[in-house]
């Protein structure tokens, strides 16, 4: 439930702590905005960082083990905004209820969000997967230019609130100084996946294992 951005401009993080996965689409702004707006075909499995899997370069990007290539820095111009914006709309009925700390109304009141949801899924198409990664490890590669590698540590879900300016009449400082390119939301469960290819999650996982028992 907490609220907090994603990523935006004029604020005091440093460039490295909101990473931009590289998916295999390419650098430019069309697969950026493509990959926010879905997942095309040639976006990977993501896992959890496996122990013993070399991650120094990005020779070494290996998706599924959790190894993944980065780019550093914030991007500029409208695909962000364009990604957020399509996202938003095709659930535009739902909110975040600060009371239960929970999505409510739009297509997950309603029962339908397979239907709504471009991947098909039983979720809002407002609830997107975050990677988290392991600042140490990413220190220590000592990447002096893009694309880096980062190792995913867990997977945790954010609900989309929308960009700044249109959710606050009045955007808060924190929002930083181009409010209308600062993406915000809530900090949610994701649901997730076994697979022995990937890391284990630990006691503390943010990541929620979903299994059909007969």
């Amino acid at each position: 439930g907490m609220q907090l951005m994603l990523k935006g401009d004029g604020h005091d993080w440093s460039s490295g702590w909101s990473l931009e996965i590289e998916l295999g689409g390419g650098n430019g702004a069309a697969p950026y905005r493509n990959e926010i707006q879905g997942c095309p075909s040639y976006v990977p499995t993501v896992g959890l960082y496996k122990t013993g899997t070399v991650c120094d370069s990005t020779v070494d990007a290996n998706p599924v083990a959790g190894c993944l290539a980065v780019r550093t820095g914030v991007r500029q111009g409208p695909t962000s905004k364009q990604g957020v914006d399509y996202l938003v709309g095709l659930d535009s009925g739902a909110s975040w209820d600060t009371t239960q700390n929970k999505v409510v109304g739009g297509c997950t009141a309603a029962g339908d969000c397979v239907s709504v949801n471009p991947l098909g899924t039983p979720l809002s198409p407002r609830v997107i997967p975050l990677a988290l990664f392991d600042p140490v490890a990413y220190a220590a590669t000592s990447c002096n230019g893009n694309p880096c590698v980062a190792r995913v540590t867990n997977l945790l879900g954010f609900f989309l609130e929308g960009m700044c300016d249109e959710v606050f009449a009045t955007p808060p400082t924190w929002c930083g100084n181009q409010p209308s390119q600062t993406v915000v939301g809530r900090l949610m469960p994701y649901p997730g996946e076994a697979r022995g290819a990937s890391g284990s999650a630990g006691p503390e996982t943010f990541l929620k294992i979903t299994r059909l028992i007969r």
